[in-house]
């Protein structure tokens, strides 16, 4: 396996998903086992993992994912389709004290966890789009919070979405389902990676 590659992959966020392709329950298992495999402080179990496979619910966060400054700047929004994947998956911090310590840790934690999962996605031919533009509750209705909180699930603990599936092979990353096409950002430095190298 090309490390390098597959990297580089996981790197661009997918924006259209085939829907006729089914990630299916072992693959969510797998998933799931490897985000909760990696590495915490102390081994501690400090964050929660979800998934959001139906299309009701995927639909219903998706409806609320966007960037809420340009919203504001444009008075209009466009949405982030990385996140109307055929899963869903939620990233939320699991605090055990108000320790400012382990806050910070949960949040590199989360970010150990979902990098891992996304690689593995990637690693049998799925894609994946992070997305962290997104309303947390102020903006949802009653109704919809409801709905989550049946579910357990507390939308404003939510520091991270990752949506996961197939992409239509004909189509590129960046053109969405309905044909949009979305910005794409090459990676930049000041310096090339060989340059940056500091080896003592």
């Amino acid at each position: 396996m090309d490390w390098l590659k597959l990297v580089e992959s996981t790197q661009h966020c997918q924006r259209n998903w085939d829907f006729d392709k089914v990630v299916d329950e072992k693959t969510i298992d797998w998933l799931f086992n490897i985000g909760y495999t990696m590495p915490t402080k102390q081994n501690k179990d400090s964050i929660q993992i979800i998934a959001f496979k139906t299309r009701e619910l995927v639909e219903l966060v998706s409806k609320h994912a966007y960037d809420q400054y340009d919203h504001a700047k444009h008075s209009g929004h466009k949405n982030n389709p990385q996140t109307n994947a055929p899963v869903l998956f939620g990233f939320l911090p699991i605090f055990h004290n108000d320790d400012k310590y382990v806050k910070a840790k949960s949040s590199l934690e989360i970010g150990l966890a979902a990098g891992a999962m996304a690689l593995a996605a990637n690693s049998i031919g799925m894609k994946t789009g992070f997305c962290q533009c997104f309303e947390n509750d102020w903006g949802w209705s009653k109704t919809e919070l409801r709905l989550l909180k049946r579910k357990n699930v507390n939308i404003g603990d939510i520091n991270l979405l990752v949506g996961m599936g197939y992409p239509i092979e004909t189509q590129k990353h960046n053109i969405d389902n309905t044909g949009r096409e979305h910005d794409t950002y090459p990676k930049i430095s000041k310096l090339p990676i060989d340059k940056r190298k500091i080896i003592f």
